[in-house]
């Protein structure tokens, strides 16, 4: 409404629709049945891997990718018994090589483009500056019967989540963590005043 000074006044009214992309969603599928954990892009392709249990504390890595997030094509790694640990590197997302086996299980991953972080449970986090070599972060932020849930970088941070976990019953109890570094090797807690049970999948 808008007043002309003299006592008379002018309103006028119109409507305006808002549009939000990420408040409709489409489900897709892989075409296959996988417990998927962990999703990347690099602009023109999305890969995901994941993970089926093949008894006997046995899992077998699965991957897929897509280039329109509709239609994927997938394999799997090689089944591990018992469960540990490894990190694959790939140019497209199709040709995996090996770069890390062993330790406990690995579930979170981040980089700023020079420096990449994994971590998993018992606080196991691992560094590297290549992608191809890798070293334990010691001592970890995160004690032995924690799981690194976890891990994201912007503006100059990396962010670590963490909070009780036990491997053997898939159970956890509260007590989260959460930590900054500016290189992955020296870590601040900055985890007063959080209240949440657990931080997953933090990006």
């Amino acid at each position: 409404t808008v007043s002309d000074m003299k006592g008379g006044a002018f309103t006028a009214t119109k409507i305006i629709t808002v549009t939000d992309s990420l408040s409709t969603w489409t489900t897709r599928t892989t075409g296959r049945s996988v417990d998927w954990k962990g999703i990347a892009h690099n602009g023109s392709r999305v890969v995901l891997v994941g993970d089926n249990s093949n008894g006997n504390n046995s899992f077998t890595g699965c991957w897929a990718w897509s280039t329109n997030g509709t239609t994927w094509t997938g394999g799997d790694f090689a089944p591990l018994l018992p469960v540990e640990g490894f990190i694959k590197t790939s140019t497209d997302g199709i040709t995996w090589t090996q770069r890390h086996l062993g330790g406990p299980p690995l579930v979170c991953v981040a980089t700023n483009g020079s420096i990449t972080l994994a971590g998993g449970d018992d606080g196991h986090l691992l560094r590297s500056t290549n992608g191809t070599t890798w070293a334990a972060v010691t001592p970890s932020p995160i004690p032995v019967n924690q799981r690194i849930g976890g891990l994201a970088f912007g503006s100059g941070t990396f962010v670590l989540t963490g909070f009780n976990y036990s491997f053997t019953t898939s159970s956890f109890a509260g007590n989260n963590k959460v930590f900054t570094s500016a290189d992955g090797l020296s870590w601040t807690d900055r985890s007063s005043g959080t209240v949440i049970d657990s931080w997953q999948d933090l990006r």
